[in-house]
């Protein structure tokens, strides 16, 4: 996953909250994280969140 991939976050409640289901756009990756990257910041619900790889259920649109 990378800047710019159109993500869809997983349905569970549990994971996710309100933001359940909804889509969203990888925005920047988390810089204090060792490799491989687990922590993105996703636009989605109309502001900027912090999200685990284990929250997005799949990459919808991959940038270029």
């Amino acid at each position: 996953m990378k800047v710019g991939d159109l993500i869809k976050l997983h349905d569970s409640s549990r994971r996710n909250g309100i933001l359940a289901g909804k889509v969203g756009l990888v925005v920047d990756l988390d810089k204090h994280n060792n490799q491989p990257v687990s922590d993105f910041w996703i636009f989605v619900g109309g502001a900027v969140k912090l999200l685990h790889l284990m929250q997005i259920e799949e990459v919808i649109s991959e940038s270029r």
